[in-house]
C-alpha cells in the first residue's frame, strides 16, 4: 500500500472503521478526501494547519453510552415522579369516594340521587384508572410491556353501556349532539376487567362527541353472537385521512382532524384504548373515510354460562 491514500464515496462509518485500524487520518484535497498516517503531514510545508482525526470507534461508543445513561436517569426520574403523583392524588380521592358513598345512604330526591350516584361512580373510575397506572409503572422493566389488568369477573356490558350513556348524554346536550343505542333487550355479559371496560367505552364515547359537529348525532349499537359481543361507535365528524390511519392507535399521534368544540387532546386515549382491548383478548378496528365521520367497533369474546 503507498504512504498515501485515497479512498472515495465511502460511508462516514466505513471510513471510521479503515482510518482506526489503519491509524490515518483524513485530510481534503482537490479530487477527494487523502488520508496520511497518524502523526505526519500530507503536504510537507510548514505552513499547512495540523491535521484533525475522526473519533475512534471506542469514542463513539463511550459517548453513545453515556446518551443512553441520561435517558435511562430521565426515565427514572418520569417514573419516580409518576408514582408520587398517584400516591398523592389516590388518598384524597378515596376520601371523596368514601364521602359520596356515604351521601348515597341518605334519602333524595330521584334527580339527586342520581347525581351523587354518578359523582360516586366516576370517582370510583378515577381511584381505578390510578391503580392501574400504579401497576404498570412497577412492571414497566419487563420484556413483554403489556398493559396490567385486574382479575377477571363477570360483567354485564348492557349495565356499563346503559350507565356510560346516561353519563354522555347529559355532556352531549351542550353540543346539541343525539345519541342513538340500539341494542338487544336480552342482558349480555363477558369476562374481564370491570374497570377497563368502562375505561375502553369511556374513552370510545368521549372521542366520538369530541370530534362530532354541533347538531350532529352518535350511534351505538351492540350486536352478539353465540361466541362474540360486538359494541360499535358512529359518529359524524371530520373522520380520518387515509394516509393517516396508520398513526390512528399510536401514542401522541396529531390527526388533521380537530375537536370540534375546543375539548383538550392528549394523544393518548385511542392508544390506552387499544392496549386495554387487547389485554383483555379482544379487537378494535376503525372504518372512515374523511369528512364523513368514524366507526369504531371492538368485539370480545361473549360470557354465556350465567345461570
Amino acid at each position: 500500500m503507498s504512504q498515501y491514500t485515497t479512498i472515495h464515496h465511502h460511508p462516514f462509518l466505513s471510513e471510521i472503521i479503515m482510518l482506526n485500524s489503519l491509524h490515518l487520518v483524513p485530510r481534503t484535497t482537490f479530487g477527494g478526501t487523502a488520508y496520511a498516517p497518524a502523526g505526519e503531514s500530507l503536504f510537507p510545508s510548514d505552513s499547512i494547519a495540523p491535521l484533525q482525526s475522526y473519533p475512534t470507534i471506542d469514542t463513539i461508543v463511550e459517548n453513545l453510552q453515556d446518551e443512553v445513561e441520561h435517558l435511562r436517569r430521565d426515565v427514572e426520574l418520569h417514573n419516580n415522579l409518576l408514582h408520587e403523583l398517584s400516591h398523592n392524588v389516590k388518598n384524597p380521592l378515596t376520601t371523596i369516594l368514601l364521602l359520596a358513598e356515604r351521601i348515597q345512604r341518605v334519602q333524595y330526591d330521584p334527580a339527586t340521587a342520581k347525581y351523587f350516584a354518578t359523582l360516586y361512580d366516576n370517582v370510583d373510575r378515577i381511584c381505578n384508572i390510578i391503580n392501574r397506572v400504579s401497576t404498570e409503572l412497577r412492571q414497566h422493566h419487563t420484556a413483554n410491556g403489556e398493559v396490567a389488568v385486574a382479575g377477571e369477573e363477570v360483567i354485564s356490558m348492557t349495565t356499563i353501556i346503559a350507565h356510560l350513556l346516561e353519563e354522555y348524554r347529559m355532556r352531549a346536550v351542550e353540543k346539541s349532539v343525539r345519541i342513538q343505542y340500539h341494542a338487544s333487550t336480552e342482558d349480555l355479559y363477558l369476562l374481564g376487567d370491570r374497570s377497563s371496560v368502562i375505561e375502553i367505552f369511556d374513552n370510545l364515547f368521549s372521542n366520538a362527541l369530541k370530534y362530532t359537529p354541533f347538531g350532529s348525532t352518535i350511534t351505538i349499537v351492540v350486536k352478539h353472537t353465540e361466541q362474540t359481543l360486538t359494541v360499535a361507535i358512529q359518529d359524524e365528524g371530520y373522520g380520518i385521512k387515509d394516509e393517516e390511519k396508520h398513526l390512528l392507535f399510536r401514542k401522541f399521534s396529531t390527526l388533521s382532524a380537530r375537536p370540534t368544540n375546543g375539548e383538550e387532546s392528549t394523544g393518548l386515549g385511542l392508544y390506552i384504548t387499544q392496549r386495554l382491548v387487547h389485554a383483555m383478548g379482544g379487537t378494535i378496528s376503525c372504518e372512515s373515510t374523511w369528512m364523513h365521520g368514524a366507526t369504531f367497533t371492538v368485539q370480545f369474546t361473549r360470557y354465556t354460562s350465567i345461570h
